[in-house]
């Protein structure tokens, strides 16, 4: 994240990679402000992650209970597709820092068939 103060004092944030940020920065370059978001019970970030692995019984809800259960983090999104036993999951949750992204992320990958554990930016 990234943020820009204008001239009321206010802070916008963009994503890093937005365009619109990626056009401030290069012209108001000077109102860019240090963004830290320190890890906080009530405030949750929304992050997609992409699963991908070999298909098995119970697959999907092992990855289920390890978000839901495991990690104790909501799923407000899910999408699965199985190509000849390739199965890609995109799974939209609710986190409290990157560092519980990374938790998070470890954890699944550690499943039984899963190959591939990769975030995946929200549009």
């Amino acid at each position: 994240m990234i943020g820009f103060k204008d001239t009321d004092g206010n802070i916008t944030l963009h994503k890093r990679n937005c365009p619109n940020a990626i056009r401030m920065a290069s012209e108001q370059g000077d109102s860019i402000v240090a963004v830290n978001f320190e890890e906080q019970d009530v405030f949750r970030f929304p992050v997609r992650i992409c699963i991908r692995g070999i298909d098995r019984h119970h697959l999907l809800s092992d990855v289920v209970a390890c978000i839901t259960e495991q990690q104790n983090l909501s799923i407000f999104q899910l999408n699965t597709v199985t190509v000849d036993r390739i199965v890609e999951t995109s799974v939209d949750f609710a986190i409290h820092s990157v560092k519980e992204q990374e938790e998070a992320m470890k954890s699944i990958a550690s499943i039984n068939n899963v190959d591939e554990v990769s975030r995946i930016d929200i549009e």
